[in-house]
């Protein structure tokens, strides 16, 4: 009657305001598209990079590491004195580091073991060279070995990297400076340079509408078949993904927030750079 109508309409309502809510939720998550016109390419994947900052703070921000196995935890943060980040630049590459040749500092640590020649020559250390303003791409080809100091290539996968110390992770990059509040007059919006404390400069972060799982497990009952002996229905389970992170378990990090949340290509075109 009038009351199963009113209970169903309430019910409706309320599943409405959740989906809202859950949307609300994805969007104050996002972040927009950085302003950078570079992009570093390493392991089959791509991360944009802001100009003067140097190759690892690029890639470690983006959510990649320069380094191999175990040097991903034990390295000098970007002293150039442990030589695990090395990185070969491909002449495929459209854009240019600067300097556009090995620095002393380079030149020092490449010429130590385990570094040697044939492959020590070819080697940027990633934490001495910086990323140059214009446009195009970067890329770089990591060798195996802890120091990356082998002459065939790293086979390692791209695989999420987390900062470990956060912000102490870009301490040393002096060609980090902090974004101005407001967004340039061309209209594109600015991400700030510094790497966020809560995500480690990943820029992820579990997606609060589903608590990271990626979806939620719907319970729905079996009316074909009998009852159960305490007369309940029997119940089935199906996996249902989160739209608000579209299955993912991860959004942007709200922390990182610094532009119009309704600009929904610019949340994707970061979403697209960060590992599933």
């Amino acid at each position: 009657g009038g009351g199963g109508g009113a209970l169903m309409r309430r019910a409706m309502m309320a599943r409405r305001g959740w989906r809202l809510a859950c949307a609300l939720a994805s969007l104050a998550c996002a972040v927009p598209a950085l302003p950078a016109k570079v992009r570093v390419r390493l392991r089959g994947r791509e991360v944009l990079a802001l100009p003067g900052e140097t190759l690892r703070s690029a890639l470690i921000r983006g959510g990649l590491s320069p380094h191999n196995g175990q040097s991903k935890t034990i390295n000098c943060r970007g002293l150039g004195t442990c030589g695990t980040c090395a990185v070969s630049v491909c002449s495929s590459s459209t854009a240019t580091l600067e300097p556009a040749t090995q620095t002393a500092v380079e030149r020092v640590r490449l010429g130590l073991p385990p570094h040697r020649p044939p492959v020590a020559p070819r080697l940027r250390l990633a934490c001495q060279c910086r990323v140059a303003a214009g446009e195009g791409t970067i890329v770089l080809l990591k060798h195996s070995g802890f120091w990356g100091s082998e002459e065939q290539l790293s086979d390692e996968p791209a695989e999420a990297f987390a900062a470990p110390l956060g912000r102490l992770e870009f301490a040393l990059d002096r060609g980090l400076k902090p974004a101005p509040d407001e967004s340039p007059a061309d209209g594109s919006q600015v991400l700030k340079a510094n790497p966020c404390e809560s995500c480690g400069g990943s820029q992820m972060a579990l997606c609060p509408a589903c608590d990271g799982d990626g979806g939620y497990d719907a319970v729905y009952k079996l009316p074909d078949l009998p009852s159960m002996p305490d007369g309940s229905r029997p119940t089935g389970k199906m996996r249902c993904a989160c739209n608000s992170c579209a299955g993912r378990g991860t959004v942007i990090c709200r922390e990182c927030f610094s532009g119009d949340p309704y600009d929904l290509e610019a949340i994707r075109a970061i979403m697209r750079t960060k590992p599933d």
